[in-house]
């Protein structure tokens, strides 16, 4: 069974982040940790994300972009790309299967809402990818940049949403 390279990053992302949390990088010099080898992973289990449109966009051509949110046991999934949405979806009892239609669907908690269209100063520098996500506090931070930025000047790639839970409603800064 072959892990492609987008699979790993995923994992060891996730690793890093259930870990940067608890603080045990900070104490620890990274150079003297022990660096993941493939065969350290084991595959646990799949489950799939719905496709359509849901609100304001869909996960049909998403790059991926993902954050867990252990409060509700759900993924926050930045929608395709070209949207500027994020939703959040339930996660479902992993089945370990290679065949796709054997998995459980995740569930939508939050449809897809566009963010990066509804910032306080309407997104002057023209920011229109959602790159990175982090909870933190019951809030949402989103990192973006211009796909086509050739002047290198983008200078504000990163919006708050003050309330996770509620992003559609949620103010922005």
């Amino acid at each position: 069974r072959y892990v492609t390279l987008n699979q790993y990053t995923f994992v060891v992302a996730i690793l890093c982040s259930q870990f940067y949390g608890q603080g045990l990088f900070a104490a620890t010099d990274p150079a003297s940790l022990p660096l993941v080898q493939i065969g350290d992973l084991e595959y646990q289990g799949a489950f799939r994300i719905p496709g359509g449109t849901q609100g304001e966009s869909s996960a049909d051509y998403s790059t991926g972009t993902i954050e867990y949110n252990p409060v509700n046991n759900s993924l926050f999934l930045a929608g395709f790309n070209l949207d500027g949405a994020i939703a959040e979806f339930s996660v479902p009892a992993l089945v370990n299967s290679t065949d796709v239609n054997a998995l459980n669907t995740a569930t939508f908690v939050q449809d897809f809402y566009r963010v990066l269209s509804r910032t306080p100063d309407s997104n002057p520098q023209n920011i229109n990818r959602i790159t990175g996500m982090k909870l933190f506090n019951g809030k949402l931070i989103v990192n973006g940049l211009e796909y086509y930025d050739a002047p290198a000047d983008n200078t504000q790639t990163t919006l708050v949403i003050d309330n996770a839970s509620d992003i559609a409603r949620s103010e922005e800064h």
